[in-house]
């Protein structure tokens, strides 16, 4: 990979944390990198909050969409919010080879906790559940920062996110940050995500700045760089 790497002419990483660590790791530096951040589509802030809720009765919910899998520390989530009486919604598929994983999270779950399948990005419901939810958790081991939380802030949905990777580069102090691995951390940046409440500025800031238009123009702006 590491070839690879040497053998372009730029490199296209989507943070500046993570355009650091290919310098760092790779020894890349940062003039042959542009970041193109990541990004969602503006509808999602067109959302409807009553599409979800109509279609499982489920609203005002701490929302964590994403793969099940050990990075993405559903498990540790359920056990910081154990005693919790907050409705908790997971949306996604398990990742092949870590039933067991799923297994655990089942029971360590009560009865306020449904498990959903994966909604896809151009299905409505997805952005209806964002709209539906009370905050975003996604204290994942490590984000970059997570496509689900740039379409969550989209509708000005608080988010809880995980202080690895490049959560704080995108949110600043519109988001609660964790320590994935603490129990404590992860239950206290999810009430003050829910004491936050919604926030259009949030959203305002995630439409200047997250948007595929934005993406691709800075791709085409690499691309002119090096032609």
């Amino acid at each position: 990979r590491r070839r690879l790497y040497l053998a372009v002419d730029r490199l296209l990483p989507n943070s500046m944390a993570e355009a650091a660590q290919i310098e760092r790791h790779v020894g890349i530096d940062c003039q042959r990198q542009t970041v193109v951040p990541n990004a969602a589509d503006p509808n999602f802030a067109e959302a409807d909050a009553q599409l979800f809720e109509r279609e499982y009765g489920l609203r005002d919910f701490i929302l964590y969409v994403g793969r099940i899998e050990p990075r993405k520390n559903q498990l540790g989530f359920l056990r910081a919010l154990r005693g919790s009486h907050h409705p908790v919604v997971f949306l996604g598929e398990v990742v092949p080879g870590q039933e067991d994983y799923l297994d655990a999270c089942r029971h360590e779950a009560g009865d306020n906790v449904h498990f959903l399948p994966r909604i896809g990005n151009l299905d409505p419901r997805l952005a209806s559940a964002y709209a539906a939810c009370r905050c975003l958790a996604l204290v994942s081991w490590f984000e970059t920062p997570g496509l689900a939380a740039i379409e969550a802030a989209m509708t000005g949905a608080p988010l809880a996110l995980t202080e690895r990777g490049s959560t704080r580069e995108y949110f600043g102090d519109f988001a609660s940050y964790a320590r994935p691995g603490s129990r404590r951390s992860i239950r206290a940046a999810v009430e003050q995500a829910i004491d936050r409440g919604r926030d259009s500025r949030l959203a305002a800031h995630v439409m200047k700045s997250f948007t595929w238009r934005i993406a691709a123009e800075r791709t085409l702006e690499a691309y002119r760089d090096v032609c």
